[in-house]
């Protein structure tokens, strides 16, 4: 059904891959996520019973690995213009949290920040990673975030190297116009009688500064994911969780936070405000801010090269 949607002429996809561990020194080649090589699932792990979906570029004996994380609505494959030069420098492992992208998507109504951090634990684990610097956008910045926090609560094999923040979610404020609307009855209808490439289509062109980067094969991609068999209802029941039940007590946590921090924002985010950042910046001892001028919410997919640049910066700077 997706593809008569989006004008693909390709036979469906198998939903689950085999589960596949990485071993010491294994090299994992993969695309760079241009033309349709997402609509393949690549590796993937069981983590009680949830399949998380996966990509990797692991190089022998890392000093660090980048971990992505993307927002809602999004998939991995989010990354895709990001990847090629962070995968030239580092072992780079990109996550489809669960209820998105390839990764399962059950009716258990467990797709909190807090739900989604413990399953991004069990997955670092699963990999054998030791060191990692974790980068999340919006949603997947809160997410970042609460993991770090978790590592930090318990005994983990995973050290947390440093972290990079991207537009990220954290602080309590409105809940977005697309949030609230995802929410509403109403929405669950018009997602069944409206073809995800004009929801897509609508939401990238007002999270996106730059317009030129909502391209028919960037809003393809999104579509093909929201149209996936049980997206519609993670994606709602993501939206419906949102604003975590202890926001208060995750804020004053980041005080404490003492690992090096990147925060990269989009100086024109229509979702979450660059006072932000500031908070994020004045909250988090020694932190860099960066924010990009005429940008969106999307700053990896709006000013690729300029994000990429920055993390392979920060990331060369954990190593001095």
């Amino acid at each position: 059904m997706a593809f008569l949607k989006l004008g693909l002429n390709i036979p469906d996809v198998p939903q689950d891959t085999p589960t596949d561990a990485l071993g010491d020194g294994h090299t994992v080649p993969e695309s760079t996520g241009s033309g349709t090589a997402y609509l393949t699932p690549d590796r993937s792990v069981n983590i009680d019973g949830t399949t998380i979906h996966y990509r990797a570029s692991l190089t022998p004996s890392p000093t660090v690995t980048l971990v992505l994380i993307h927002g809602l609505g999004a998939s991995l494959e989010s990354w895709c213009d990001v990847y090629p030069r962070l995968a030239a420098e580092f072992s780079v492992v990109r996550i489809d949290l669960k209820g998105s992208g390839h990764s399962s998507k059950p009716d258990d109504a467990k797709y909190s920040s807090r739900d989604q951090a413990m399953l991004v634990l069990d997955f670092l684990a699963a990999l054998g990673l030791t060191d990692v610097v974790l980068i999340g956008h919006s949603f997947g910045g809160a997410v970042a975030l609460l993991t770090h926090f978790q590592t930090a609560d318990r005994t983990f094999s995973c050290r947390i190297a440093g972290l990079v923040l991207i537009n990220s979610a954290g602080y309590r404020q409105k809940v977005p116009w697309f949030v609230r609307a995802i929410r509403t009855p109403a929405f669950r209808v018009l997602a069944l009688f409206t073809p995800p490439w004009f929801i897509a289509r609508f939401v990238l062109k007002r999270m996106f500064s730059v317009k030129s980067r909502v391209t028919k094969e960037r809003i393809d991609r999104y579509a093909y994911f929201f149209d996936l068999p049980g997206s519609l209802e993670a994606f709602i029941s993501t939206a419906q969780q949102i604003v975590p039940a202890d926001a208060e007590n995750i804020e004053r946590q980041f005080s404490s936070i003492r690992v090096p921090t990147l925060i990269i924002w989009g100086a024109n985010d229509p979702v979450i405000p660059l006072s932000h950042a500031h908070r994020f910046h004045a909250d988090i001892a020694g932190s860099e801010l960066r924010v990009l001028e005429e940008t969106g919410h999307v700053p990896h997919e709006e000013r690729p090269e300029v994000v990429a640049d920055l993390i392979s910066t920060f990331v060369a700077s954990l190593n001095r």
